[in-house]
């Protein structure tokens, strides 16, 4: 009995384990987050109720964008898990506006760290299954790669005026951790902000799903500008950080920004190139 106590603990503890060699298994996971009604009347617990999206690139089947004066059940999800090496567990935050009031947490695993500051904006944390008897490893129904979407627990949020809510990496003193655990259970740090979803309330911004980017995304991926973005700077072929969302496209090299208009350009991405 004493060592069913302890495993999670332990679970818990393996999932801060280092990368392994090679290429991970979760390498294409994303941790997102998905809007969902809250029920009236008597419902079923608010876990047996999430929606598991399938993560199909260029697909968006995540619902990211919600309107004022209206609350919402917030779904955190690892998406895109690999069905073999299962998903044990997740390192993240979260960051938000102001103008949004997030009730409460509901953890939707079996344990979790979080810091304690956790749900407040910029907070993080560390939420586990156990590995050996809760692996979740079932792929999302009508997931074309059979992707593991896993629910990591849901936020109560309600937005009083324009806003947006997005999944950050967990900041300690020492570092930023944004990964996710296989069963085994082996550590795979994500890239961010490409692999880190976000929703947004109002008009005046848009949520992110990092499935539907996926297909955008391929497309810069190299580390250099190329084709079309030639037509649009001389120093298109120098490699740079880029970041670009619905009308703006801005990339760094050094000290230098340009800030370039993007209207033709694929919309709801981040990516980064190195």
């Amino acid at each position: 009995m004493k060592l069913l106590t302890l495993l999670p603990v332990l679970l818990c503890l393996g999932s801060l384990s280092p990368p392994a060699l090679g290429s991970p298994a979760n390498e294409n996971a994303k941790i997102a987050l998905h809007l969902q009604d809250v029920p009236t009347g008597k419902a079923p617990n608010i876990c047996d109720r999430a929606e598991r999206p399938p993560c199909n690139s260029g697909e968006q089947n995540l619902r990211v964008n919600g309107q004022l004066h209206t609350t919402y059940n917030v779904y955190a999800l690892v998406l895109d898990g690999d069905a073999q090496a299962g998903i044990s567990g997740a390192d993240f935050g979260v960051s938000y506006s102001s103008s949004i009031l997030l009730n409460s947490w509901t953890l939707c695993a079996d344990l979790s760290s979080p810091q304690e500051t956790w749900p407040q904006s910029d907070s993080g944390i560390i939420v586990t299954w156990n590995a050996l008897g809760n692996c979740q490893d079932t792929p999302a129904v009508g997931d074309s790669t059979n992707g593991v979407t896993a629910v990591l627990g849901s936020f109560y949020v309600y937005a009083y005026s324009e806003g947006v809510l997005s999944i950050s990496p967990r900041t300690t003193i020492a570092s930023q951790e944004f990964a996710v655990s296989d069963c085994s259970p082996q550590k795979t740090t994500l890239p961010f902000p490409s692999s880190a979803g976000s929703v947004a309330f109002g008009n005046s911004a848009t949520g992110y799903d990092p499935c539907a980017a996926d297909q955008a995304a391929e497309s810069v991926q190299g580390g250099i500008y190329t084709g079309q973005w030639d037509r649009r700077s001389s120093r298109a072929n120098r490699e740079v950080v880029v970041m670009f969302k619905p009308g703006t496209l801005s990339w760094t090299s050094g000290a230098e920004t340009l800030a370039i208009s993007a209207a033709a350009l694929p919309t709801d991405v981040y990516q980064t190139l190195v």
